[in-house]
């Protein structure tokens, strides 16, 4: 199947800062599907754009924003020196839950402005320390978000949480360390479109 990969902009909370974003959709009418990508440490969009096609391919309505677009553009690492390692960890740790679920709720308000969209229950897959807004996302708006996965988190753990343990009580997310059991979890969600269909239309019984 063809996609069509594009970049976008939606209003963000305070109404006026215009968001970039990137969209892959299938190339046919919708409406399909909607998953979310949460980025997480600002490098290169190859990887991001990588999946998000994937899983347009496979029928997924597929818009990750630019987490950090508060500092810059799509910010990306010039280089490993110390100066812009400790700007990059900056914008890592600096970029708020809060204002990523600030930008979320606007994302979430353009979405039904699109037709290729559907509505109702949507996926997430959240990366580095975008893991952690996902679950963040899945904790706050588990009604909405029914399924989610997290790669290679990064602050998602609690004291007492161990590696491999479930992070909270949604039954899909997990914490490890080196992203292995995650990585199969992610298989399990999205290498097929029934799967992640089901979870989405809410036709998977249980």
């Amino acid at each position: 199947m063809t996609v069509r990969l594009e970049s976008v902009t939606f209003t963000s909370g305070d109404g006026e800062t215009r968001v970039p974003s990137y969209l892959a959709t299938p190339d046919r009418d919708g409406p399909h599907p909607t998953v979310l990508i949460l980025r997480g440490v600002a490098g290169p969009d190859d990887g991001y754009t990588e999946i998000a096609r994937r899983l347009a391919e496979w029928g997924y309505y597929v818009v990750s924003h630019d987490r950090y677009h508060r500092a810059e553009p799509w910010y990306t690492m010039k280089s490993r020196d110390d100066d812009e390692v400790k700007k990059m960890f900056g914008l890592v740790l600096g970029t708020t839950e809060d204002e990523v679920a600030e930008d979320l709720t606007a994302l979430l308000a353009w979405l039904p402005s699109d037709p290729a969209a559907r509505g109702g229950a949507m996926g997430c897959i959240g990366y580095c320390i975008g893991a952690r807004s996902a679950l963040s996302t899945l904790r706050d708006r588990g009604e909405q978000f029914r399924a989610g996965v997290g790669l290679h988190p990064s602050f998602c753990t609690t004291d007492g949480t161990s590696r491999g343990q479930i992070c909270n009580d949604h039954p899909s997310t997990v914490a490890d360390d080196d992203g292995g059991y995650l990585r199969m979890a992610a298989t399990s969600y999205f290498q097929a479109p029934v799967s992640l269909t089901d979870v989405v239309t809410g036709d998977q019984g249980g």
